[in-house]
């Protein structure tokens, strides 16, 4: 699995809107605090460009590259899973065989 990063593209278009409007109702520090952590978040983000760079690095990574089950961070780094249950072997099992279920059930009703 992957994580492309944080893109800037208009999947976020109406959000700012509504972030600045709930920051306005906090009060004049809020938004000067909100001011300066948005532009410093703003300079961390990836263009839509760079944004696909994790996933064409894993579509086309020589097989023996990649590690089976891995999670690759920004910009092709493999990292470790950040969540206790990323490494939880039964959960990762029970995935594995509700994903193969559902994409049988899917198949069977292809056209």
């Amino acid at each position: 699995s992957l994580h492309p990063g944080v893109i800037t593209s208009d999947l976020t278009r109406y959000l700012s809107v509504e972030m600045e409007n709930a920051v306005k109702e906090q009060g004049r520090i809020a938004q000067i605090v909100s001011m300066i952590f948005g532009n410093l978040f703003e300079m961390a983000l990836f263009n839509v460009k760079d944004g696909a760079l994790t996933q064409l690095y894993v579509a086309t990574a020589e097989e023996g590259q990649l590690v089976n089950g891995g999670f690759y961070h920004p910009i092709g780094n493999l990292v470790d899973s950040s969540h206790p249950q990323g490494l939880n072997e039964t959960l990762s099992s029970i995935l594995w065989d509700e994903t193969e279920r559902a994409i049988s059930k899917r198949n069977k009703y292809r056209y």
